[in-house]
């Protein structure tokens, strides 16, 4: 029973009482502060491992909590509960450090998984030990071995070196490198970063004046890779030291090739599999579509496709499994198998949809799920059926550029429990275009450095739809594709990026 430690800040006695009622009976150790002054003093007095929070308080507002909370170098999970569902308190929110949101009234099943979920991902970044090549960085011990032998590095060495592994195919300007190494309190250069980088490639690099690990970007910073090791080499995991079977089959920590012989050539392979199974150019009549699918590795756990139903209508499929590299993409190869089997038998959406979670509850470990949203169309009478489990909402830009969303938290992600779903029943005109995405697009940070999020990517979408109404889906698609471009800027994918458009015609 898991024995996380919560706190919840929160002014409504009935909400706090349920929610204190609900975690406790789940196995949480749950603390509770009905106003903002206690909420913070808890907060920073004995960090929990996460925070409920609200943002209307008494005395502190829940935005100040949260800004004093990153403030203070605390990184647990925040998640923000509000009455207001407008943009700027959701983003105002998000820019301050809150890791997600959900607008009341909510459903606490879904709260509880968002919970479990980042309580998950966060156990999963504070891994002890980071290996590359015959090079081990232990952040418990602050040791660092090279061939097994210990190499001292300096504290801003070992700091730098740590924030560097953390982020493997990041590009990390030099500015971002001295606010983690030196501060923002002290005044350095670049010049600095760039003489600490040189003594580090001294200590790391086999080769230093042709370096494998650290990479410069010119004009923007640098970059740590990992380079795709050959067949018996080790690779970048992660893991206490001695994990495994106590030799050096660790797998790569960027789900790249490993040393229990998954070869470079084997990856191409299982990507060229992955990628057939995302139509690349679907054809359906009445109906344009494109799909972007463009995973952050050499293959990714997110899944669009295009299937015909035996009721004859159109479904429309986008899903993102918890989790990234070669795992997550066979989760991806089997929600293709099942969809296509369920749908293929006459199957609707919900039967679908529950098909493939009792099969994620029943084979799929605790710590992975799947978002999934299913918009099946019939292009005869236009209507249309939304079934949402957990994934973003789909957008359905108007002919008037009017934006509206679809099913949104109706229904929990898939593997989490068993579960009846729910769809939602609307209407899709002539002209209308129709957006699914996952996160991969809507927490890329935009020019202003802040997150794109799911109605500023509606926004830009809206303007490219109503800058050519009858122009064809491809051509929004290449927009779009511009835009997240600019987003990611010189940085490396961080997540797969996966949306599909589609338009009646």
């Amino acid at each position: 029973m898991s024995r996380e430690h919560l706190l919840i800040i929160e002014d409504d006695p009935a909400l706090l009482r349920g929610l204190t009622d609900n975690f406790q009976g789940r196995g949480y150790h749950v603390r509770t502060a009905c106003d903002g002054r206690a909420g913070l003093d808890a907060a920073l007095g004995d960090p929990p491992d996460l925070i409920l929070l609200d943002i209307m308080l008494p005395k502190v507002n829940g935005f100040e909590i949260c800004r004093r909370v990153r403030e203070s170098k605390l990184d647990m999970p925040i998640i923000m509960l509000t009455a207001k569902g407008q943009e700027e308190d959701i983003v105002r929110g998000l820019n301050l450090g809150a890791d997600d949101y959900l607008t009341k009234p909510f459903n606490i099943r879904e709260l509880v998984a968002r919970v479990s979920a980042l309580l998950r991902r966060r156990q999963a970044d504070q891994t002890d030990t980071y290996r590359f090549g015959d090079c081990e960085l232990d952040l418990v011990s602050h040791r660092f071995l090279k061939g097994g032998s210990e190499i001292a590095l300096t504290p801003k060495e070992f700091r730098m070196l740590s924030y560097f592994v953390r982020r493997p195919g990041r590009a990390l300007t030099r500015n971002d490198i001295m606010d983690e190494v030196w501060g923002r309190s002290v005044i350095v250069t670049g010049r600095s970063v760039d003489r600490c980088i040189t003594t580090l490639r001294n200590k790391i690099e086999t080769d230093p004046q042709r370096p494998s690990y650290i990479q410069t970007i010119r004009d923007i910073g640098y970059r740590f890779e990992t380079p795709e090791p050959a067949p018996g080499d080790a690779s970048l995991s992660s893991g206490p030291s001695g994990a495994g079977d106590g030799d050096d089959k660790t797998v790569a920590k960027e789900g790249g090739a490993s040393a229990q012989g998954i070869s470079e050539l084997e990856m191409r392979r299982a990507r060229d599999v992955q990628m057939s199974l995302v139509p690349a150019e679907p054809s359906v009549q009445g109906l344009d579509i494109v799909i972007g699918f463009e995973p952050c590795r050499w293959i990714g756990g997110d899944y669009a496709d295009v299937i015909r139903a035996a009721d004859r209508r159109v479904v429309l499929l986008i899903a993102d499994v918890c989790g990234k590299g070669l795992p997550a993409a066979l989760i991806a190869s089997k929600l293709h198998a099942l969809a296509h089997s369920s749908l293929g038998a006459g199957h609707g959406l919900a039967h679908m949809m529950q098909d493939i979670n009792e099969h994620l509850c029943t084979y799929m470990d605790d710590k992975s799920f799947v978002t999934m949203a299913a918009v099946a169309i019939d292009l005869v009478h236009h209507t249309v059926e939304c079934l949402n489990a957990g994934h973003l909402s789909p957008l359905v830009i108007q002919a008037d550029g009017q934006v509206r969303q679809l099913q949104h938290a109706a229904n929990l992600p898939l593997g989490v429990q068993p579960q009846a779903m729910s769809s939602q029943q609307t209407v899709i005109q002539r002209g209308d275009l129709l957006a699914m995405f996952t996160d991969g697009l809507t927490e890329l940070r935009g020019d202003d450095g802040k997150l794109l999020g799911q109605d500023r990517l509606g926004g830009y979408l809206q303007e490219l739809h109503m800058a050519q109404p009858k122009g064809a889906v491809a051509q929004i698609g290449q927009g779009l594709e511009k835009i997240l471009d600019r987003a990611q800027g010189g940085q490396g994918p961080t997540d797969d990026r996966t949306f599909l458009l589609a338009k009646p015609v």
